[in-house]
């Protein structure tokens, strides 16, 4: 979808960095490479607690470009 990002971060005990960290590096980084502020100041995450569980994130991910047509700020070009 062109208005927002899914992702999956691996993070383990040994983890130098924070999701929050992570998450907002990636954010400064595409606004200085851009030079636009294109990010919400929040973000939704969630635990990923097994290999059932990821299958299913990963099948959303990929499959969430086909409900662009249904989002609220779809406009048909």
């Amino acid at each position: 979808m062109p208005n927002h990002l899914h992702g999956i971060i691996w993070l383990n005990e040994s983890a130098q960095r924070t999701l929050l960290n992570i998450v907002n590096w990636f954010k400064a980084e595409i606004t200085r490479e851009t030079g636009i502020k294109v990010w919400q100041r929040s973000f939704y995450d969630r635990v990923i607690r097994d290999e059932k569980e990821l299958l299913a994130l990963r099948k959303y991910i990929a499959d969430n470009p086909q409900q662009w047509q249904w989002d609220r700020l779809y406009v048909d070009r």
